[in-house]
């Protein structure tokens, strides 16, 4: 479980907001996201300004976060 917040950084630091279309993998912009994916998107990056600040996210609200992070990364690798 430790792993979580290392995975989210990950996944979420292949995406960047300012960027108007993806360069490479590593590289994607918000908006090469289906539109149903964005705003999980948006929310996760809030999850993991709230994991930096030490905030404890446990049980089905960690599961939930958990299958997002899932969802995003296998939408990144569409791209």
């Amino acid at each position: 479980m430790t792993d979580r917040p290392e995975r989210l950084a990950g996944i979420l630091g292949r995406f960047d907001p300012h960027f108007k279309e993806s360069r490479d993998a590593q590289h994607l912009s918000f908006s090469s996201r289906p539109t149903e994916v964005l705003p999980m998107a948006q929310e996760l990056v809030k999850v993991k300004l709230q994991l930096k600040c030490d905030a404890q996210i446990v049980g089905q609200e960690l599961d939930q976060i958990d299958n997002q992070v899932q969802i995003l990364d296998l939408e990144s690798q569409k791209v």
